[in-house]
């Protein structure tokens, strides 16, 4: 399954790819539950990445990360630990404390942007 963008699309077209893209999957998805997908060339916003890339694997992966790189200096979109890590629109990475809340900075609320070796 393919589908693209103009150079120029706005925003909202291009959420609207990856919306459409995500629905086609979830048919495959609900066709095969326990299947995964190759992390090289998956859907980069697989909703339940962990599982589908990693497994049950996950867990132990995620212990030898926080033990071998606890500032999360190397990061990646859906490599283990990427989730306290979240990219804005202009590509800055912010902190965050859990799946729903940045971590905010005591500066008047500004974002926590952090400096990482993105590997890709």
């Amino acid at each position: 399954m393919v589908e693209g963008w103009a150079p120029n699309a706005p925003r909202s077209a291009i959420d609207y790819v990856y919306a459409d893209i995500n629905k086609k999957t979830d048919a495959l998805r609900k066709l095969s539950p326990n299947t995964g997908a190759y992390f090289n060339e998956a859907f980069v916003y697989e909703p339940n990445w962990q599982k589908t890339f990693w497994g049950k694997n996950y867990e132990k992966l995620a212990k030898i990360k926080k033990r071998v790189d606890p500032q999360n200096v190397l990061w990646c979109r859906r490599c283990v630990g990427s989730e306290h890590l979240e990219e804005d629109s202009d590509g800055r990475l912010c902190r965050v404390e859990d799946k729903n809340k940045r971590t905010e900075d005591k500066g008047g609320g500004k974002r926590g942007y952090v400096d990482v070796q993105r590997v890709n």
